[in-house]
Order: C-alpha cells, then sequence, then structure tokens
C-alpha cells in the first residue's frame, strides 16, 4: 500500500504532467487532472486511515459519507464523471476547449479539490506539510 508521501509525490508528478500536455488533446488534459486529483485525495484518505479503497467506487463512497470530505466530493465526483465523458465520448475537442478547461475545470473543480485536502492535511494527527506548488496553468492553444 502507498503512503501519504508516495501519494504527494504522484499528485506533483501528474499535475506537473498536467501542465504539458498540448490542448489539441482535452481528454487527456481532463483525465491528467482525474488522476492528480487522485492522489491527493488517496494521500488524504491514508493520513486519515480510512477503509481500504481498490475502485473509484469505493473512494467516492468515503467522500460522499463523511462531512469532513463534503467540499472535495462535490468536485471529485464531478471531475471523476466528466473524466469518464471525455475518455469514452468522440470527438471531445469539438466540445470542450482548453480555454474551457482551465476555467471551469482547474479553476471549479482542480483548484477547489487542492485547497480543501491541503487544509485537512495540514489539521491531520501529525500535521502533513503538502507543498505550496504554483496554480496549475494549461498550455495556450495555438491561434486559429
Amino acid at each position: 500500500m502507498a503512503s501519504v508521501q508516495d501519494h504527494l509525490d504522484q499528485w506533483e508528478h501528474n499535475r506537473r504532467f498536467l501542465q504539458t500536455i498540448d490542448p489539441a488533446y482535452p481528454d487527456w488534459i481532463v483525465t491528467a487532472s482525474l488522476y492528480s486529483m487522485l492522489h491527493l485525495v488517496e494521500a488524504l484518505l491514508t493520513a486519515d486511515r480510512a477503509k481500504a479503497r481498490s475502485r473509484h467506487q469505493d473512494r467516492l463512497q468515503i467522500l460522499q459519507a463523511e462531512q469532513r470530505y463534503e467540499k472535495i466530493y462535490d468536485s471529485f465526483h464531478v471531475l471523476y464523471d466528466l473524466s469518464h465523458v471525455t475518455r469514452y465520448s468522440a470527438a471531445p475537442s469539438k466540445w470542450i476547449t482548453a480555454e474551457k478547461i482551465q476555467k471551469r475545470v482547474i479553476g471549479g473543480l482542480v483548484q477547489p479539490i487542492e485547497k480543501s485536502a491541503c487544509k485537512l492535511l495540514s489539521a491531520a494527527k501529525p500535521p502533513i506539510v503538502v507543498a505550496d506548488l504554483p496554480a496549475i496553468s494549461l498550455k495556450a492553444a495555438p491561434p486559429n
């Protein structure tokens, strides 16, 4: 089983990768966003000694059931669903642009998850120090 630090390292790794993805691949931007947040959430659940999780549904149930995770759940389940839609729908670049992802996914989902999870990690016993990372900035789409 991965440690809290293992998950934090993977969160940072996936977060850096997310910012390198070509905007022509919005499905992969959303998917990388999900997996980055998944590792931050896993770090928190591991620190909280939550019950074992081997499936996405296990994680979502824990987040939904515990009031302390409410803000995380509110954004995480939407990001999870959007990731599923972008992976399995044809031609996502026709209906979701990098600009919309920056505003709605990064600003509207990822940042709230990070803010809430980092706050809860800092209040853990013992406190978990989380790196103060710069805001996520996606690669700009080339002009038409």
